[in-house]
């Protein structure tokens, strides 16, 4: 019997650990895509980096790809957030469609412009 309720504690360490791991991913894939969008990090390829403590287990790497298909005609370009625990073995990938325009402040090219006067924005 100890060794049923030992392997039933067992799994469950092993799901609270995997929560813990889907979790932080996300968060930290969120949190990047949000910097992306207000023009703190570019949305460039730079390879995987690695962030600094207390999450020196975790990297991150954004990759942009062009858009094909319907969506080509509009500008956007798709914008791919990979976060890695290098200890853990555990990878989390998020994918958006951003303006293609995005400057470094975060504006796209149409809402940088300024609005004719009278006319709704």
């Amino acid at each position: 019997m100890a060794v049923v309720v030992l392997g039933g504690l067992n799994m469950c360490m092993r799901s609270v650990r995997q929560v813990r791991l889907e979790a932080t991913a996300a968060d930290l894939a969120v949190t990047l895509l949000s910097e992306i969008e207000l023009g703190v990090v570019p949305a460039t390829d730079a390879g995987p980096r690695a962030y600094e403590e207390p999450l020196q287990d975790w990297s991150w790497e954004i990759v942009e790809m062009p858009v094909e298909g319907s969506l080509a005609t509009m500008e956007v370009s798709r914008v791919e957030i990979i976060i890695r625990n290098t200890v853990e073995g555990y990878s989390h990938r998020l994918y958006h469609l951003l303006p293609a325009a995005v400057g470094a402040d975060g504006t796209t090219a149409s809402a940088a412009a300024p609005a004719e006067a009278g006319a709704m924005p």
